[in-house]
């Protein structure tokens, strides 16, 4: 321990300590809203397997919101301390590297950015390149996600080293600590330029590919695919958007304060605080544009909504599988269940002919084929009862018969 600096006074002491109170509930609000999220993606085998890449962003923004949680508590921690008994600890570059906020903090700033710019350059492939898409990258589905985790522990290591290298320096470390100071300037340069150029890059991608999206559906070439297409990309386009907007002005803040020296409390804290937004803002971006997550979390729940899984399962469908759909509906609770206004259809296969009215199935012997058509649709009205339907669908049929 070493006496605290008179440049601090106890009104500024009191200052800080009120600022990382904020941090903390902030980081603790963000890690209850990051936490739901990633158990969502967890929750099931066949969920984590097609989402691999968005479950490790998941735990990217949980570690980011913790740093922010652990930061708080423990700088509240010190500078109380420091107010109380004038003496504050004595630290390296190595020490501060080992605090757990140091830790936390850089894994959240390598993650995120290359998963999102991953996501972006995929759906930027699907789109322009698809049949290299689908020999190339689904195949390989598995190395992305471990790639990017190993490029992440690749870029710890090396700030480790570059904080081992520089333990004895004799003007030591901050007693707060932080990325800058224990692991170089140069060092988390790198770090905050490689976040900002990763978000910024994705959306440039997602852009691209939502305006050639745009160009193929005005062009009315494969409809089905291109709005598949888009329900991928919307979610992504958000996530970059809102990442590029909260990453860069934080990281610009820091990169100044790496270069220019420690910049006052009331612009540092803020840029904390809206990383700590653009972390768990993205639980909220799934819920509203990604129908999957939206499924899983109320089944979770146990409040599957019936409405959604049927849209989910309409809008999944290629058109003639939907037609065929429709006349196959019936009125039960099986989750692509339909409205009863489905209409009636007939069809004929060798000498038989079959009427599907609402699920219920008649069959008659008929003439050949070509004796009458193939398929006859006929609207049947939600207000007609079920014997009224019924009535209907074999009248008609008696009357082919004849």
């Amino acid at each position: 321990m070493e006496p605290l600096s008179s440049h601090y006074t106890d009104e500024e002491l009191l200052t800080l300590i009120q600022w990382h109170t904020i941090d903390t509930y902030v980081g603790l609000a963000g890690t209850l809203i990051c936490l739901p999220t990633l158990i969502v993606f967890v929750s099931s085998k066949k969920f984590f397997k097609n989402n691999k890449l968005l479950t490790l962003l998941a735990i990217g923004d949980l570690l980011t919101c913790l740093g922010i949680l652990v930061v708080g508590f423990m700088r509240k921690s010190i500078y109380t301390s420091a107010m109380e008994t004038g003496l504050v600890p004595i630290e390296s570059s190595w020490s501060c590297a080992w605090k757990p906020f140091v830790l936390l903090r850089l894994l959240g700033s390598l993650i995120p950015p290359g998963i999102v710019l991953w996501i972006s350059v995929e759906r930027f492939l699907a789109v322009f390149t698809p049949l290299f898409y689908r020999s190339r990258i689904t195949k390989h589905s598995v190395w992305p996600p471990l790639s990017i985790t190993i490029y992440s522990l690749i870029a710890m290591v090396v700030g480790y080293f570059i904080s081992w290298t520089n333990r004895n320096n004799p003007e030591g470390a901050p007693f707060y600590c932080g990325r800058k100071v224990s692991f170089s300037v140069l060092y988390t340069t790198y770090v905050y330029s490689a976040d900002v150029a990763g978000f910024v890059l994705a959306l440039v991608l997602n852009v691209l590919t939502l305006c050639k999206l745009g160009k193929l559906y005005r062009k009315r070439k494969n409809r089905f695919e291109v709005k598949r297409q888009l329900r991928r990309i919307r979610y992504m386009l958000v996530i970059s958007l809102i990442s590029t907007l909260t990453v860069a002005v934080p990281n610009a803040i820091s990169l100044s304060s790496a270069w220019f020296g420690r910049l006052d409390i009331y612009l540092s804290e803020p840029a904390v605080w809206m990383i700590a937004f653009k972390s768990s803002i993205n639980f909220f971006v799934y819920f509203t544009l990604k129908t999957e997550f939206r499924q899983r979390l109320y089944e979770i729940l146990g409040c599957l909504s019936v409405e959604d899984i049927d849209a989910g399962c309409t809008q999944n469908q290629p058109k003639h599988e939907r037609v065929f759909d429709v006349s196959m509906r019936h009125h039960s609770s099986d989750s692509c269940s339909s409205a009863s206004t489905a209409p009636a259809v007939t069809h004929t296969s060798g000498r038989n002919s079959r009427t599907i009215a609402n699920g219920l199935n008649y069959y008659s012997p008929g003439r050949p084929d070509s004796a009458h058509p193939a398929i006859t649709t006929t609207p049947l009205h939600s207000d007609r009862s079920l014997d009224a339907q019924q009535h209907l669908s074999v009248h008609r049929l008696s009357k082919v018969a004849a």
